[in-house]
């Protein structure tokens, strides 16, 4: 277990779906934002009261707790979970690809805009995803990122370029990915192969549409299956758009301007 110059490990935590591993969530300048627990199965998680805060008991790992169940941190020092937190998907499910368009030239608009290539989302929408990544994966499929939280100020020079608003939301009104609610993504085999969709991602033709048909039968069920996993876990397609998909939940969260630099 690591520890941080000033103040120990917190058992205050928030666990992820993967049965090999156990996240732990820290709200504390300079302390690291993971830690990785390999004895889940150990752990005895009683929920608090606060939503995603928990004590354990159980493992080696953290044998030494306190009287509460934490281990070496004061009750005013204990991480509280929140599901608006903005999270890299890849802390909740490191097995989810990333291939963020925006960080590179390989995108609609021909040039890198954001400053690292990092899918942050908030914590109840990366945890849905984590769970479509679990179902993808009991028929040797998966998810691959290209965008999720955009900042504000990307949204308009993305607007400036393109001010159509049937393919980028004008600044003024804010979408739901500046809000980390909304995610661009494509279904992958297990190698990470992209598999056939109607375009690719930034296509502004009607081939992109989800009302078009004239497609090969493998597309049309691709295109079916992604729209049909994600709708599932509450989210909306966008009918211009395959790729995109917004929360149903997304309004309730605030539009944001955080660099993803910032967050990284």
């Amino acid at each position: 277990m690591r520890r941080h110059p000033e103040f120990e490990p917190s058992c205050a935590l928030k666990t992820g779906s993967c049965p090999r591993s156990l996240h732990l969530a820290f709200h504390f300048k300079g302390l690291p934002d993971l830690l990785m627990c390999p004895q889940l199965k150990q752990f005895n998680l009683n929920k608090l009261g606060d939503a995603g805060v928990f004590k354990c008991s159980g493992c080696p790992t953290l044998s030494k707790t306190d009287s509460s169940g934490y281990f070496g941190i004061t009750k005013e020092k204990r991480a509280v979970v929140s599901d608006s937190d903005l999270v890299d998907i890849q802390s909740i499910n490191p097995r989810i690809r990333v291939d963020i368009r925006y960080a590179t030239a390989n995108n609609f608009i021909g040039k890198p805009v954001y400053p690292c290539a990092k899918c942050y989302l908030r914590r109840k929408v990366a945890m849905k995803l984590d769970r479509i990544q679990q179902r993808l994966e009991k028929i040797s499929l998966g998810l691959k990122i290209f965008d999720g939280y955009r900042p504000l100020s990307i949204q308009k020079v993305f607007w400036d370029y393109c001010p159509d608003p049937r393919f980028v939301v004008p600044p003024e009104k804010g979408s739901r990915q500046n809000r980390g609610a909304a995610v661009d993504l494509t279904l992958v085999d297990q190698e990470g192969d992209e598999l056939k969709m109607p375009t690719a991602f930034d296509d502004f033709t009607d081939k992109a549409h989800r009302p078009y048909e004239r497609l090969p039968k493998e597309v049309i069920h691709n295109r079916t299956l992604l729209e049909s996993v994600m709708c599932e876990q509450g989210f909306i397609p966008l009918d211009s758009e395959w790729w995109h998909f917004d929360d149903a939940e997304g309004e309730n969260y605030p539009i944001e301007d955080i660099s993803l630099d910032q967050l990284a």
